[in-house]
């Protein structure tokens, strides 16, 4: 990714500029502002008004995605397919040879047809390659864990999330294998593995899926449009407009809270809304505090699993957030700590379940100081600017998983300081 910090409005606007004028021989229609905020380089709403209520922000024709269908089984979604790389003759000047055609249209999965167009058309398409050189992350800077190397995992702290990473990177491998032994190769300006790597990994964080006909799933990646963050609150969405032959990223007027684009504000969709950080991290390279779908270990659960009065533990929970504690870290907290939960009473608690508590709190610290690292050390190493990528992803994700041990340590010692005043209360 290309970052900037301290981003002034002249330069900002000189980014957008010349991203709409590396764009134009793909005839991208761009609205948005490119910048970085919190979520890195990002796509602002800003650069025009809300024209009309069109709601907009970027389209682009057909022609200028790559594109495959879900199931291309089905006689119409080749059909719509081979509509659309029709249509790259006028926009390119060039249509995939028909090596390629077979990759796109054939029995392979979904996300191997999609890489291979994408790796080819980065290759050989002018505008295509353009975007990627100017805009597209290299594979050094690409922040999955589809990329990562073995030593780079260890990082994670976290031996069931290095066994998805390498599980990932064994079906990588297989897919090359698969088409490193097949015709497209001879179209591929002799491609390597690490080139295939890239695109494969591309199309993991960066291909949408919508219907591209009424009924026909199809996978789009879309110039400008996959530079749009992730976000468990989205503000926009994707869709691809059949009747107009566009695909296009779209301000959500439906959402009560933002009907309209706020000005400056940072363009947000839903990558999905049940992905744990840990799926996160390893297909997309990132982690967000605010995730809610969270969980402790079950040997850590064990002590109190549905042996706690659930008033008791959203009230801890209640008392935690009022007191200024992890605002972002919530709702994890309080998914993570469910099981715990039996009846839905809030009785006198019984001694039975303090001693619960205090063995659970103990497998709580224990699963904290039985890290390599602490929290501050982890902070610390995410100051370092010079820190690579992928490591940088795997501290974050231990550092996530530190902290939302931590908030459930805290409001459980909530809980243990509200049944010490109920008991001086009855005597």
């Amino acid at each position: 990714f290309f970052f900037v910090s301290f981003f002034p409005p002249p330069l900002k606007m000189q980014l957008t500029q010349k991203i709409n004028e590396d764009t134009a021989a793909l005839k991208v229609n761009n609205r948005c502002g490119l910048s970085t905020g919190s979520r890195g380089r990002g796509l602002f709403f800003g650069m025009s008004g809300f024209d009309g209520g069109d709601p907009r922000l970027i389209t682009v024709p057909l022609e200028g995605t790559v594109c495959v269908a879900e199931d291309p089984s089905k006689a119409e979604a080749k059909e719509a397919i081979a509509d659309v790389y029709a249509r790259w003759e006028a926009l390119h000047g060039m249509i995939p040879p028909p090596a390629v055609m077979g990759a796109l249209q054939g029995e392979w999965n979904k996300d191997l047809r999609v890489a291979v167009g994408l790796l080819w058309a980065s290759q050989s398409v002018p505008a295509w390659k353009k975007y990627r050189e100017e805009w597209m992350p290299t594979y050094a800077n690409l922040p999955s864990l589809y990329l990562a190397t073995a030593k780079e995992l260890t990082e994670l702290q976290d031996e069931q999330v290095m066994g998805m990473a390498k599980g990932a990177q064994s079906m990588m491998d297989r897919a090359w294998d698969t088409v490193n032994a097949s015709p497209v190769m001879s179209e591929l300006a002799g491609a390597t593995k690490e080139d295939f790597a890239w695109a494969y990994s591309m199309i993991h964080t960066r291909c949408f899926g919508a219907e591209i006909r009424p009924g026909i799933g199809a996978a789009f990646c879309a110039p400008v449009v996959d530079m749009v963050n992730h976000s468990f609150a989205p503000n926009s969405k994707y869709v691809c407009d059949a009747e107009a032959g566009t695909f296009q990223l779209k301000w959500d007027t439906s959402n009560p809270r933002h009907p309209v684009p706020v000005p400056t504000a940072e363009v947000l969709v839903s990558y999905g809304d049940r992905l744990p950080n840990a799926f996160l991290a390893v297909k997309y390279g990132f982690v967000d505090p605010a995730n809610p779908n969270a969980s402790l270990p079950q040997d850590v659960l064990k002590p109190a699993f549905a042996r706690l009065q659930e008033g008791h533990v959203l009230h801890a929970l209640h008392v935690y957030a009022q007191g200024g504690g992890d605002q972002d870290r919530l709702s994890a907290a309080k998914n993570a700590l469910a099981p715990c939960c039996g009846p839905a009473t809030m009785n006198k608690a019984t001694s039975h379940e303090k001693k619960t508590v205090q063995a659970f709190l103990s497998a709580l610290w224990d699963q904290l100081d039985s890290s390599p690292t602490t929290i501050e050390e982890d902070q610390r190493l995410l100051e370092q600017s010079d820190l690579p990528c992928r490591v940088r992803t795997c501290v974050e994700y231990r550092l996530d998983r530190k902290k939302l041990v931590k908030v459930c340590i805290d409001v459980m010692q909530i809980w243990q300081q509200y049944r010490k005043l109920e008991a001086a209360q009855s005597h």
